[in-house]
């Protein structure tokens, strides 16, 4: 079985899993300020982080092509390499293969809250990159 499609199910079981855990309280805000730094065809996405007294907050970052609009009933794909990080920015060099319109979107946990999604204002396009 490849490497990503892995990846992507065991993705799927842990978000399936927390949804569960966490039920439907949602009281963290957003991530905001969700920008991208592409440059000589090298993707990383950031954000400004959520801050909660005391606890270590985790981001989830998912990404939505042409194809899942189109033709997955719009549908997201969770980013493996950036499913419960601490960090405020993820690698998306290696899933941003394709030269079509791309949202993005990041989701903050923290112990028991979980957050709406914050969404990249506008499509990204990779062959925009800066060299």
């Amino acid at each position: 079985m490849p490497l990503k499609l892995i990846c992507f199910i065991l993705c799927t079981l842990i978000a399936s899993n927390l949804t569960g855990l966490l039920g439907e309280d949602i009281p963290l805000p957003a991530p905001q300020n969700i920008s991208i730094l592409s440059t000589n065809m090298k993707h990383f996405l950031m954000w400004s982080p959520v801050n909660v007294q005391g606890e270590t907050v985790r981001y989830s970052v998912e990404f939505q092509g042409e194809y899942e609009r189109e033709y997955a009933n719009e549908s997201w794909i969770p980013i493996c390499e950036c499913s419960l990080i601490t960090v405020t920015v993820c690698n998306i060099t290696e899933d941003i293969s394709a030269t079509v319109a791309y949202n993005l979107r990041v989701r903050a946990d923290s112990g028991t809250q979980r957050s709406e999604w914050g969404t990249l204002n506008g499509f990204f396009i990779r062959n925009t990159s800066k060299s």
